[in-house]
């Protein structure tokens, strides 16, 4: 019986030689393992220790990357009052809270288009465009790889806060403690603020792009009304084709003699109180629409508008101005 037993045995070794294969391979494994574990305790050990500062080093760059986002949150919100204050003077604030523009104790944050002119708009997004920058900073080395873009932020404002606008530009460096080189692209379509940029030596290099085409700066178009004039007159004398600048150079003309005249008066009310001017039924239109860009997918005007326009403008002057269409006038 003990003989039959053991070919019994046998036999179901020799059928289950697979499984008998697993069991030995792991006896082995298990076995190789207690060596090493033996043999590299010290080792397993410092692992550990490692693993455990890892960890720890881990939590607590997170925690830091929490506290310096909470510090950015802080930097923004301390850069843009400040800013707000110096272009406005206290009257408007920064509500903290909700994050929104404040006048008078009340916080303007359904009915800030009511409240606010579009200078005041173009104001407010270029104090927010400035005090955001904190918030792409990872390391103080990256303030001296800024490259700021500007474009156009003198947008419908008044001529008081165009010159504030220039003195920002002028002093940006100033504004921020760790920046020690300044380097920006100003875009404009206004010569009044390109020549204020020049004569403050803002700016180093000057280019003006026209029908296409980038070109050096004529220093002899830094008189922006005389400029925009003659383009008015080649256009209405057909001498030139009109171009999208026109309706910008309208603007440009009539609101300086507004000024001129009447000082505080729109240039709408100014526009209907003009019979030569409110007689052209697009002019204003043009001016509003067209002298600040904006994406079209088709043209909304024609030449022949922007010409007509153009003419009316020209006989508006000779008729108050006549010496001024005669200077500058090309038969």
């Amino acid at each position: 019986p003990e003989i039959i037993y053991e070919i019994s045995q046998l036999n179901k070794t020799k059928n289950s030689i697979g499984r008998e294969k697993l069991l030995l391979n792991r006896r082995l494994c298990n076995a190789r393992f207690n060596l090493l574990s033996t043999e590299e305790k010290e080792k397993i050990k410092t692992r550990k220790l490692v693993m455990d500062e890892l960890t720890e080093l881990h939590n607590t760059i997170v925690q830091k990357e929490s506290l310096t986002k909470i510090s950015k949150k802080e930097k923004v919100i301390a850069e843009f009052k400040r800013f707000l204050d110096f272009f406005f003077c206290g009257k408007y604030q920064l509500d903290e809270k909700n994050f929104c523009i404040k006048f008078m104790d009340r916080s303007l944050q359904t009915d800030a288009n009511n409240i606010l002119s579009d200078g005041e708009k173009s104001i407010i997004a270029f104090c927010y465009y400035l005090a955001t920058v904190h918030t792409i900073v990872e390391k103080e080395d990256d303030y001296d790889r800024l490259f700021f873009v500007i474009d156009d932020p003198i947008s419908s404002m008044d001529f008081d806060h165009v010159y504030s606008v220039t003195q920002v530009i002028r002093k940006i460096n100033s504004f921020y403690s760790d920046l020690n080189r300044v380097r920006f692209l100003i875009l404009t379509h206004n010569l009044e603020f390109m020549n204020i940029l020049m004569q403050n030596k803002i700016v180093n290099q000057k280019f003006t792009l026209q029908r296409g085409e980038l070109t050096s700066w004529n220093e002899n178009l830094a008189l922006p009304y005389q400029g925009h004039l003659s383009d008015i007159i080649h256009v209405a004398e057909k001498t030139t084709l009109p171009t999208h600048t026109i309706p910008n150079s309208i603007r440009h003309v009539l609101e300086t003699i507004c000024r001129f005249e009447c000082g505080d008066k729109s240039i709408e009310k100014y526009i209907q109180e003009k019979p030569l001017l409110n007689d052209n039924s697009y002019i204003y239109s043009l001016m509003q629409d067209l002298s600040h860009g904006r994406f079209r997918e088709a043209l909304p005007y024609t030449d022949d508008q922007l010409i007509n326009a153009c003419k009316a403008v020209k006989k508006f002057i000779e008729s108050c101005y006549p010496e001024q269409i005669a200077n500058l006038s090309h038969p």
